[in-house]
């Protein structure tokens, strides 16, 4: 297990360097060399999402939940790569089974971002009072990167909260045709 270690290591410090290519080989020697072993599935995802090969890292982490049954860090990137590519169904899932995992145990190092990001899918779905209620469980001056941007807990909650008033009027328009 040292040797898988030790091509893990080096490949997060090709992938930090931006030598992807390394960084793939390297985690393509651990899964070919022990392909029931969720780290190497792990660390080849994020080199792809680094590169922003959504697919590939979708399917390295469904192989990582596949042979470990799935921590929530699996749901969770998953997830979240999901909402980047607009599969908001699926986001939502992968989210809410991270929420699930971490509620069982007492370190939950993923759980504002997982409502938060399912907040966002929640969004993109125009399901406006599912948004707010994901942002309830996040806390106030929380802020994260989404894709390429700094997004904050009362950017989701204004754009929840705009998005009602939109349906509101629309729904008074049509009463009134």
């Amino acid at each position: 297990m040292n040797d898988v270690r030790n091509k893990l290591d080096q490949a997060s410090k090709c992938s930090e360097r931006r030598d992807y290519t390394s960084a793939l080989k390297l985690c393509g020697e651990v899964i070919e060399s022990h392909p029931e072993n969720p780290s190497g599935y792990r660390k080849r995802s994020h080199v792809y999402a680094r590169i922003k090969k959504w697919d590939a890292a979708i399917s390295d982490r469904s192989q990582a939940i596949r042979v470990s049954s799935g921590g929530a860090q699996d749901y969770f990137f998953r997830g979240y790569w999901r909402l980047v590519i607009g599969d908001y169904e699926n986001a939502i899932q992968d989210l809410t089974e991270a929420i699930d995992i971490e509620e069982k145990c007492d370190a939950c190092p993923y759980s504002q971002s997982a409502y938060f990001y399912r907040a966002e899918a929640w969004l993109r779905l125009e399901n406006y009072d599912a948004a707010l209620d994901d942002c309830k469980n996040v806390d106030e001056g929380f802020s994260v990167y989404f894709i390429d941007r700094l997004k904050s807990k009362s950017d989701v909650v204004r754009e929840a909260e705009d998005g009602l008033r939109r349906s509101k009027i629309k729904v008074i328009q049509l009463d009134g045709d």
